[in-house]
């Protein structure tokens, strides 16, 4: 969980304060990838990734890198649905690109129509990083994801997490094909395979744990 959301500077703050001053309906989404915003944007990616400690918000995986080109500035809330979001400190996260992508512009708010940002966690339908312990809704070891809350199994599934356990498992398609169930039977029975014996056991053990 993120404990401490980007502070903006004085130089950020005009930005934004000239930004809100626009009528909600009239935002543009797209303002984000204006070049004045570059270094507003540079300070909040630097803050989120050392704040988080180098793991994606949604897939928890440690980046072995704060290079700016492996992450992205995440909107929880996407801001081509709520613009009007586009800066609040607890709408923003570090994440890994594949992450980012998976979610889109998928819905994740309870109530679409709020015109104020959420406080709560049961405002969201996903692991919200500013406001849930990761572990409380998914329980993650190596390349298996589990969920424990429904919240949980919604950000496997908006994110797509399964598709580290495809690709570990050397599977032909994705964790929704109707093939999959079979190709993990047979990974989890293949004798000579340590690593996917091991992986099977993790995975039992973390079933029985919820």
């Amino acid at each position: 969980m993120i404990s401490k959301a980007v502070d903006y500077c004085k130089a950020d703050q005009l930005l934004i304060c000239a930004y809100k001053a626009i009528q909600d309906k009239l935002k543009d989404p797209n303002y984000w990838s204006h070049v004045e915003l570059e270094k507003l944007k540079k300070r909040a990616k630097e803050h989120y990734i050392e704040e988080q400690k180098t793991h994606c918000c949604y897939c928890n995986m440690h980046q072995n890198s704060k290079n700016h080109r492996i992450w992205d500035l995440e909107h929880i809330a996407p801001r081509a649905k709520y613009a009007h979001f586009m800066f609040e400190p607890k709408n923003l996260a570090a994440a890994c690109p594949d992450c980012n992508t998976h979610k889109g512009d998928k819905e994740v708010l309870v109530n679409t129509r709020r015109r104020t940002y959420p406080t709560k966690s049961e405002d969201f339908k996903i692991v919200h990083p500013h406001y849930d312990k990761y572990t409380d809704h998914i329980k993650h070891r190596r390349f298996v994801y589990v969920p424990v809350t429904k919240k949980g199994k919604y950000t496997i599934y908006l994110c797509d997490l399964l598709r580290f356990t495809v690709d570990f498992i050397g599977a032909s398609g994705s964790a929704s094909d109707n093939s999959f169930e079979d190709e993990m039977d047979a990974a989890f029975n293949a004798e000579d395979n340590q690593d996917l014996a091991d992986l099977a056991l993790e995975l039992i053990e973390l079933q029985l744990k919820k």
